[in-house]
């Protein structure tokens, strides 16, 4: 999978960036106490889950807004050709 520029490690481009994987373990004890005020438990194997989705998200969110940077750019560019 390649990772969006902005997410991926300066030592390895086809890892996630360390600072991304800090912020989100940052965000695991605020999900363990909300989970545990309402009444549930979470397990590590549900916090790596978690975690690994949440980074999965990110990356295709980034990947969809690229998309559209593309389309609108060459868009835009066909526009200024034809009509510009």
């Amino acid at each position: 999978m390649k990772v969006p520029k902005l997410l991926a490690s300066s030592a390895d481009q086809e890892r996630f960036s360390l600072t991304l994987k800090g912020v989100l373990l940052g965000i695991i004890p605020v999900i363990i106490l909300a989970t545990n005020a309402f009444g549930g438990s979470v397990d590590e194997s549900n916090l790596t889950n978690l975690v690994n989705n949440i980074i999965n998200l990110a990356s295709v969110g980034l990947a969809f807004l690229s998309a559209l940077m593309t389309v609108y750019g060459a868009g835009r560019k066909v526009y200024h050709l034809i009509f510009g």
